[in-house]
């Protein structure tokens, strides 16, 4: 082994070293993949639907429900969390919103929330 090969050597087996003993984000090295390459597309609103299929085979949706099952047992701070959050929306939260959005344009429930308003206002007007 000449030297340029030892330096090389050396190189790798410090670059593993560091890999190996490095502090990890989850136990599961999939687990922590997936947290990695959502932080890094955090700040871009999130990975295009074609670069998780890349990376991992499946579809956007699917790619978000699998890193909120793998949240909670991560080693993520509030900060991190929070950017992924407002980047990939959990999927409990956005169908809360859809159904908020669902009573919002349903005829039947604008007319009863109207008239549970105009029922708060004459309440007001009485006392």
């Amino acid at each position: 082994m000449n030297s340029r090969q030892y330096r090389r050597w050396r190189k790798r087996r410090h670059a593993a070293w560091i890999e190996a003993n490095r502090k990890r984000t989850h136990p599961d090295t999939e687990a922590e993949h997936l947290i990695d390459f959502a932080s890094m597309w955090a700040s871009f609103g999130g990975a295009p639907e074609a670069e998780v299929l890349v990376h991992f085979g499946m579809t956007t949706p699917q790619f978000i429900e699998r890193l909120w099952q793998v949240i909670p047992e991560s080693s993520c701070t509030r900060d991190e969390i929070s950017a992924l959050t407002s980047a990939y929306p959990p999927p409990e939260l956005v169908n809360r919103q859809v159904q908020a959005a669902d009573c919002l344009t349903d005829p039947q429930n604008l007319r009863h929330a109207s008239q549970e308003h105009i029922t708060a206002e004459n309440n007001v007007e009485q006392q």
